[in-house]
């Protein structure tokens, strides 16, 4: 009798949470992107776990660091390698 009553009990909680869920959440709306919104970012100091600072600054300012950042690195690439793309002594 305890195996039957368990047994009805699992299945009216199934059917109960299945009602509950209903249709499917819709997916969230994709955010505008706003090049003067402010965002902070928060950053770890070097040879420190809980030692840190916030840098604030505008989405078009992070923007503009990321791409001065790609040219850097690729400026380096080309000085370490010859124009026709080898690199190193091969």
């Amino acid at each position: 009798m305890r195996i039957a009553r368990a047994a009805l009990a699992a299945f009216a909680l199934a059917g109960f949470t299945a009602a509950q869920a209903g249709a499917p959440p819709q997916p969230a709306k994709p955010r505008a992107f706003d090049p003067e919104k402010m965002v902070c970012k928060r950053f770890v100091r070097t040879g420190s776990l809980i030692d840190g600072y916030r840098i604030c600054k505008k989405n078009k300012e992070w923007n503009a660091d990321v791409d001065n950042a790609r040219e850097v690195g690729e400026s380096i690439i080309k000085n370490q390698c010859g124009r026709d793309g080898t690199c190193g002594g091969g």
